[in-house]
């Protein structure tokens, strides 16, 4: 499942499971890169929220004007 998400283009996991619970973390995991980080349980919303905005932001700069063509 974890490889259809990817091929997909689903940006961002989020693997809640028992064994990383019990370290007080979920794992994080951007497409882009090679490894999960682990995100304390009390941090994960605003870690996630800053990973969003963050990827939000290089959307927009990266965006340039397309001309609008009449017919």
């Amino acid at each position: 499942k974890f490889k259809d998400a990817d091929l997909i283009g689903i940006p961002f996991r989020i693997t809640v499971s028992k064994r990383s619970l019990e370290k007080g973390a979920i794992e994080f995991k951007c497409r882009s890169e090679k490894d999960f980080s682990m995100v304390p349980v009390d941090d994960c919303i605003d870690h996630v929220v800053a990973q969003v905005e963050q990827a939000f932001a290089t959307l927009r700069s990266e965006l340039k004007e397309v001309p609008y063509f009449e017919n």
